[in-house]
């Protein structure tokens, strides 16, 4: 294994990233072209069912111009990958520094005198991440969607998601009472409160609820669009037994969270509508 990019002094940290991805059984690539869009070339490259995690190996920490080439070409075209940088754990690490790995979703590894390797913060994987359509009218729940959002593409995916879904099933209740005390269905607001929430996605479509006259508020689309929403409580409860099977539901979670803020504003929309 001969490194020819990699500075001398971070060789030995390079080394044991491959023996730690080696020995998780990635393929793993030293000094490998990532893409032609990218000159740089990171030191190590681990690739595993799909996601591959550049690594670029050093003894003095720094966020250079060609890790950040790297991140922005992740970012562009949302690959399925992560970027981290191996340092000795010995290494003199700034807050500036943190601060700016952090904010791009960069990870830090730290490497020491044995060459054990422990993840210091992770990465974040761009193609797990989302952006919900701008021009979504939310209204009062714009906060707490922002915020949601926030926190599954930085901090918590599981725990945001999760409070997606409370958001939007409160606004499934919400339509409910509203149709009650407009008198559009033939229900009552305690009946409501006692339904759970997939019974309250069927009664606000079916036709046989809603006074004469009066046509379904929630189509069949958004009625299945709600019901495959729902079904993200299912995903978040449950249990994985291998990494490549977490990686699958991590992307359904992003599938799914990216539902939540357009499904809030067809609910507040309809809600508008009951007048």
């Amino acid at each position: 294994m001969d490194f020819e990019l990699t500075p001398e002094e971070a060789q030995s940290t390079a080394r044991a990233v491959v023996d730690h991805f080696s020995a998780e059984s990635h393929t793993v690539k030293i000094e490998a072209a990532v893409d032609k869009e990218v000159q740089f070339r990171p030191a190590v490259s681990a690739t595993k069912h799909g996601m591959t995690t550049y690594v670029e190996a050093q003894s003095v920490p720094s966020y250079t111009p060609g890790v950040k080439e790297l991140v922005h070409w992740m970012s562009v075209r949302r690959v399925n990958c992560e970027v981290l940088i191996a340092v000795p754990v010995d290494a003199s690490l700034s807050g500036r520094f943190l601060t700016f790995l952090k904010r791009d979703g960069v990870g830090l590894m730290l490497v020491d005198e044995q060459g054990g390797v422990a993840t210091h913060h992770p990465a974040r994987n761009p193609a797990l991440m989302i952006t919900p359509d701008p021009t979504l009218k939310l209204g009062r729940l714009g906060a707490a969607v922002r915020e949601a959002v926030r926190q599954f593409n930085e901090v918590d995916r599981k725990a945001a998601l999760q409070t997606m879904c409370e958001i939007v099933e409160g606004e499934t209740e919400r339509l409910l009472k509203r149709l009650v005390r407009r008198a559009w269905i033939k229900k009552a607001e305690a009946q409501v409160t006692a339904m759970n929430w997939a019974t309250q996605i069927d009664v606000a479509a079916a036709k046989d609820v809603y006074t004469q006259g009066r046509n379904p508020l929630v189509d069949d689309k958004t009625k299945s669009d709600l019901h495959s929403f729902r079904g993200a409580r299912n995903l978040i409860d449950h249990k994985t037994t291998s990494k490549n099977a977490e990686r699958k539901r991590q992307s359904q979670f992003a599938e799914r969270m990216l539902m939540g803020p357009r499904l809030a504003a067809e609910l507040l929309a309809l809600q508008r509508r009951v007048i």
